[in-house]
């Protein structure tokens, strides 16, 4: 076989093989092989018919069809190895010219990009070392000592900073309100996740402590209860002290 290489723009490549004698034969005989073994006579079990009668019931233009399919990936190997040109992706083929040894085959794909290098030896590159401060080292030790705190349970009065489960119930009006109870809510005294007032009438409750806490709901809240005064019934379960790890290997 012969390759020859045409290059196109954004790296596209025509290559064409001529295929010699040789591999046209062996295709011809490949592909009559496969178009025997699927050939249906009556009489005869599928690929089981005589090479002789088999002959004289195969489609000559289905047998050259599939010796093109035959054909097509060893002209393409070859091409690439004579060319030194190998695909980036899948490569489109076609017929060409057929001469009497053989197929011409044009193949047109994308090939990697080559690429030029500058000049890259002995070049060199500033390391610039990152300056810390003994502030900066602290913050960050107690940032990861922060993080490795436990939530301990204590038997004394909450105070902000604490973790508290809770069960409460709102009522506005004297009517409880939808999404406004829970059991054994865990919260955070001093993180403001509920309305202003709530946590810190918690503040001085102990375990099993049960209490009623007013509160007015901002004019910025959803619609129905903005602006409402409310009436928090509250049962402590359970107060929890955040305790932060001493500083050692295994803590940090």
């Amino acid at each position: 076989m012969k390759a020859t290489l045409k290059k196109l723009e954004n790296c596209k490549v025509e290559l064409t093989v001529e295929t010699d004698a040789e591999s046209w034969k062996k295709a011809l005989a490949d592909a009559k092989r496969k178009v025997a073994s699927n050939l249906s006579i009556k009489g005869f079990r599928k690929g089981h018919v005589p090479p002789a009668m088999a002959e004289r019931y195969l489609d000559p233009n289905r047998m050259q069809d599939e010796a093109f399919r035959q054909i097509l990936n060893p002209a393409f190997n070859e091409g690439i190895r004579q060319t030194g040109m190998p695909p980036y992706d899948q490569a489109s083929p076609e017929v060409i010219e057929m001469k009497e040894e053989g197929p011409v085959l044009k193949f047109t794909y994308t090939h990697a990009p080559i690429v030029k290098l500058g000049k890259y030896s002995g070049l060199t590159a500033d390391h610039p070392v990152a300056s810390v401060t003994e502030e900066e080292i602290a913050s960050d030790i107690n940032r990861r000592l922060e993080g490795s705190a436990d939530m301990v349970s204590v038997e004394r009065e909450a105070k902000l900073g604490d973790s508290v489960i809770i069960d409460f119930v709102g009522y506005v009006d004297g009517k409880a309100f939808e999404g406004g109870s829970a059991d054994n809510y865990e919260l955070g005294l001093g993180s403001n996740s509920f309305v202003p007032g709530f946590e810190e009438a918690i503040v001085g409750m102990k375990a099993e402590e049960e209490k009623d806490i007013n509160i007015t709901f901002p004019t910025q809240y959803v619609a129905e209860l903005a602006g409402k005064e409310a009436v928090f019934h509250v049962k402590l379960h359970e107060v929890k002290e955040k305790v932060v790890p001493t500083l050692s290997d295994e803590a940090v």
